[in-house]
């Protein structure tokens, strides 16, 4: 845009600032500071400042490749800072250089402009659809250091407010709820690109029944940018030269602009300022946009505002889509489209004065990262991507983030942040007075107001003993992003494999492709058998139901080091998942039939459900109830158990018969071990029926285990599935935040063995069974899991 369009709502009759081509002005630019001390100065009357207008004299005058130019025009700031930029404009005059950037240039002549038309009545400026918070909050932050009452407004809802103000009698409520939304798309013809944002037209009560007002959705899910044809076509017009072209077009009165199709490989901005920008064809432009249209369901109309509008509209394309389409059009070029904005703003404040809602809004996409009793996550901040809020008011969360903590010994609060408007997270980090005696609870309070500036986020925390409660303000002006070791931006997924762990995430077991497509006829079968004959008639069969069983064991080499079935152990499949979940009924229905019977049959089906990691609370309980059960196949019974229990209470059951048998602390031997190191990698609260004191012992057990198993050389699944046990056992701290502290005794025994273990292996003293695994690696990795500094998926979990 040439102007920045601004709405006063103190006289609504009247359009608020209307610019007409006329000799009187010229097209807005900020003029470069020339010295230190003197203020940048917008400029738009004719005749102009000489600054950078391409005259021949004085030398300040001057525009080219070389120097740059001293008049930094509105139009090229928009552009500059498209896609995350910032461009600089450069200015040498004699012999110094001078520099501002174009967000820089926006906040200092948009808020000039502002105190010269809206004195001190509340104003709205309007902004581009993908105006990011931080640059909103600039511009705001100038304009009150201006003392201008500014509000922001999305381009696109200011020319939607402006056009439901001459369509509003002539659109019909909804028949139904059911009824397709109504959209509005509005398309913006800039210089530097066309983008095209869609909104949704929603029905709201009003004192004469209803009116329709615009909800806006998050540009990346509402918005098809492409790059414009301006600043090409600008550098192909019939001018002589680049200074002849800027003096017509950015420091001469303004006229109607004449279209010129033609472009050029170069652009303006290119050869005065040596920016790189994206340009397109008018052709290009007008293909891609037509296509986009086609996508776009129930539009109401579509409105073209900004320079280019007129030429974007009757493209050979566009037009014809619309003309097929029957869809009424709007056309608001160059200055009219100015008025038109102006106007829609004007519309936004004066319902802002008068408390009423002028449109609906989505925030942005806002993560706080969370330690959940040393489970890393990140927390949505501001809302799902379809949740609306209302548009210029300030939106609270609706309920404060509670339960968030510091750990006992922490010496600062840190907010980590992550953005959808950057590239990578952010941290803000506060000191406290002392460290902290105890666990101190905490209580983050979010708010947002739609294209307002930033979010803001307030965390309390709870006054405990000497420690005062503190009210921390989080301020993305003062977060620093996080970096990883080479200097880069880290992105959300990269920033929780850096973060130290307390225990190691959980390894499921895979579902294969090709096993499971191997498998089919076989679960085909099965389920067409249970459906049409009788249980006993099956389970006679043992043959059937061991080859099912064959066909759901078999492993996927080609996912080594992963253990991979055709089913995962979350009793999910790689593709139709309605058999998976048919085949579990059928044999659930088999069992259910026959679980009474004490059989071969009935051992290989139960092995078959294990394989399935099928999910059953009946079954559940039965497993934890049969482990005691001497007349059954107790393998079959604890096999399963390990690859299919997920009650936490059936999980005690299952730890109690392994390690506590008669009351008493066990050693147990291979396939006892291989369940329960199963059933702690597979199952988020396998540790929580179990009281910290048990998992102590129970580590206790495994140390000596694993301390025979190093002596005998290594060689054996019992010095391997011990080792697992351990490490799987610090999950109890997701439970309990004090389980096993790195200095006791208990983990400095763990510890030392390790050590020693990997020492015995530098000796050639100690080779495990199978040599895949690089054994100092995975065993110093558990020692970092113990001192809660531990990272990565466990080496030895495979199978």
């Amino acid at each position: 845009m040439h102007w920045s369009a601004q709405g006063i709502p103190r006289d609504l009759e009247q359009r608020p600032i209307e610019r007409r081509p006329n000799d009187k002005n010229t097209a807005p630019s900020v003029l470069l500071s020339r010295t230190v001390g003197e203020p940048r100065r917008l400029d738009y009357w004719s005749p102009p400042h000489p600054r950078g207008t391409a005259a021949p004299w004085p030398p300040e005058a001057a525009v080219n490749g070389d120097t740059g130019g001293g008049r930094f025009p509105i139009a090229a700031a928009w552009t500059g800072r498209v896609d995350d930029g910032n461009e600089l404009w450069r200015w040498i005059i004699d012999d110094e250089d001078h520099e501002l950037s174009s967000l820089d240039a926006l906040a200092s002549g948009a808020s000039q402009l502002a105190k010269m038309h809206a004195k001190d009545a509340p104003s709205a400026i309007v902004i581009p659809n993908d105006f990011r918070q931080r640059e909103q909050q600039k511009l705001l932050d100038a304009c009150a250091a201006a003392g201008v009452n500014a509000s922001l407004l999305w381009l696109p809802v200011a020319a939607a407010l402006a056009w439901l103000e001459q369509q509003q009698d002539k659109l019909t409520p909804p028949r139904s709820v059911s009824d397709d939304p109504l959209t509005l798309p509005i398309v913006h013809a800039d210089w530097g690109q066309v983008r095209c944002s869609t909104l949704q037209l929603v029905p709201t009560k009003a004192e004469k029944g209803f009116r329709w007002i615009p909800a806006r959705k998050r540009p990346k899910e509402s918005d098809c940018p492409i790059p414009g044809f301006g600043w090409g076509e600008a550098a192909a017009c019939e001018a002589s030269n680049s200074q002849a072209i800027w003096k017509q077009r950015f420091a001469s009165p303004v006229q109607a602009r004449s279209t010129n199709p033609s472009t050029s490989d170069s652009n303006l901005l290119e050869q005065i300022a040596g920016w790189s920008i994206e340009q397109k064809s008018n052709w290009q432009v007008d293909l891609t946009l037509a296509e986009h249209l086609k996508s776009i369901p129930s539009a109401a109309a579509i409105v073209f505002v900004g320079d280019f509008a007129d030429q974007v509209a009757s493209g050979e394309h566009v037009s014809r889509q619309t003309a097929a389409a029957g869809i009424p059009t709007l056309i608001a070029d160059g200055v009219v489209g100015e008025c038109l904005l102006a106007r829609g703003s004007a519309i936004f404040a004066l319902d802002r004065v008068e408390g009423r809602t002028s449109y609906l809004d989505t925030l942005p996409d806002l993560e706080l990262f969370v330690d959940r009793n040393h489970q890393y996550d990140w927390l949505s901040l501001l809302g799902d991507t379809d949740q609306f809020v209302s548009g210029g008011e300030e939106w609270n969360l609706p309920r404060p983030i509670e339960g968030l903590a510091l750990r006992r010994g922490a010496t600062s609060i840190k907010l980590v942040v992550a953005h959808d408007e950057y590239d990578g997270v952010r941290e803000l980090q506060v000191t406290l007075d002392r460290p902290a005696e105890q666990r101190l609870s905490a209580t983050l309070r979010v708010s947002a107001t739609p294209a307002q500036g930033n979010a803001k986020l307030r965390l309390l925390t709870q006054q405990q003993g000497e420690i005062p409660s503190r009210s921390i303000q989080a301020n993305w002006d003062r977060m620093k992003p996080v970096l990883d070791h080479e200097g880069q931006s880290v992105d959300k997924e990269t920033f929780l494999k850096m973060q130290p762990r307390a225990f190691p995430e959980l390894f499921p077991r895979r579902w294969s492709h090709g096993k499971w497509r191997a498998a089919m006829p076989t679960v085909q079968k099965m389920i067409q058998r249970v459906s049409n004959e009788l249980p006993e008639a099956i389970m006679k069969d043992d043959w059937a139901i061991t080859h099912l069983k064959d066909r759901l064991l078999a492993k996927d080499q080609s996912q080594s080091p992963y253990d991979a079935t055709a089913i995962g152990s979350d009793f999910k499949a790689p593709y139709d998942q309605n058999v998976l979940e048919a085949l579990g009924e059928s044999l659930l229905k088999l069992w259910r039939s026959t679980n009474h019977l004490n059989s071969p049959a009935l051992s290989t089906l139960v092995r078959a459900m294990g394989y399935l990691s099928i999910e059953d609370s009946d079954f559940d309980l039965w497993l934890a109830i049969n482990l005691q059960n001497s007349f059954r196949d107790r393998q079959s019974v604890l096999h399963t158990s390990g690859l299919a229990m997920r009650n936490p209470e059936s999980i005690a059951a299952l730890f109690d018969f392994v390690f506590f048998p008669n009351g008493r602390l066990a050693s147990p031997g291979a396939n006892e071990l291989k369940a329960i190191s199963q059933v702690l990698r597979y199952r988020t609260n396998a540790t929580q029926g179990i009281s910290s004191v048990k998992c102590e012992q129970v580590i206790q057990s495994c140390i000596g285990i694993f301390e025979r198993g190093m002596e005998r050389g290594g060689g054996g699944y019992p010095f391997r599935w011990a080792s697992l046990i351990i490490v799987y056992m610090l999950r109890r701290r997701m439970f309990d935040l004090d389980f096993l502290d790195p200095e006791q005794e208990l983990a400095t025994q763990a510890k030392e063995l390790f050590r020693t273990a990997i020492e015995r292996h530098k000796q050639r003293r100690l080779r495990p069974m199978g040599g895949s695994v690089d054994l100092p690696a995975a065993l110093q990795q558990m020692i970092n899991y113990i001192d809660r500094k531990g990272s990565g998926d466990i080496l030895m979990a495979s199978e």
